[in-house]
């Protein structure tokens, strides 16, 4: 049986080293196998067990899932709902110094009003769900008028105020559907925070109708779950 030795390495203030060199690992590097870095709330949450899963390439054992046992704290979470509006179980937070973005829910509808400024602004979208790990996408049904910019961020980028753009888009008079793709990397889906929606540097007036969660098709995973009772999956999809 291989024996793996397993080194973390917590920094959690730190955002970089400056001039100071990095830790040296206790451990022959010649004996790495993989190195794969941990969001600090996944690696905070690690105890006594880590199981780590990866493929074999080029005879070598490539890490691809880290699960600390952190997973079990969202049993009380479901998983993002695909094809299903968001929109009413969302809450929104505006946010910016300038106080420049303002937010009214009429309706089904959600109004982002921004005022001209220059410091970042607008408004976050928060739910009781995570991320699936699916390959999906996000669609939104916009209108109004101005360009604006769809971020998403976890417990980590959040609480570093520095969430992952997912793109930019125009709204206009007429209502069009936004689709951006989530992230392939660099987000712990389990930690999912919030989605965000950054007004520009001008006036501006974006109304949201309809925030979903659509899968992609893409290269078969290396996992698979079986369900033999079809009847299942026709009832309760």
């Amino acid at each position: 049986m291989r024996k793996f030795l397993f080194v973390s390495l917590l920094l959690m203030t730190c955002k970089s080293f400056g001039a100071e060199a990095p830790p040296a690992l206790p451990v022959d590097p010649a004996l790495v196998q993989s190195v794969r870095p941990l969001p600090v709330s996944t690696a905070a949450s690690i105890k006594e067990q880590v199981i780590v899963q990866g493929l074999k390439k080029d005879g070598r054992f490539v890490v691809t899932e880290v699960i600390t046992g952190n997973e079990k704290s969202h049993g009380s979470k479901p998983p993002m709902p695909f094809q299903m509006n968001m929109l009413p179980a969302m809450q929104a937070q505006t946010f910016g110094v300038e106080e420049r973005a303002k937010t009214i829910v009429k309706g089904d509808n959600l109004t982002l009003s921004c005022k001209a400024g220059s410091k970042p602004a607008g408004v976050a979208l928060t739910g009781p769900w995570y991320l699936p790990k699916a390959n999906a996408e996000l669609r939104i049904s916009v209108s109004g008028k101005g360009d604006f910019e769809l971020l998403i961020a976890d417990q980590t980028h959040s609480a570093n105020e520095q969430p992952l753009s997912m793109g930019q888009f125009k709204a206009g008079k007429a209502v069009r559907q936004i689709s951006l793709p989530l992230p392939s990397k660099g987000l712990e889906p389990y930690s999912w925070h919030s989605f965000s929606i950054a007004c520009p540097g001008n006036e501006a007036e974006l109304i949201i109708s309809d925030i979903q969660l659509q899968p992609l098709s893409g290269a078969a995973p290396a996992r698979s779950a079986w369900l033999w009772d079809f009847n299942a999956w026709l009832s309760e999809p």
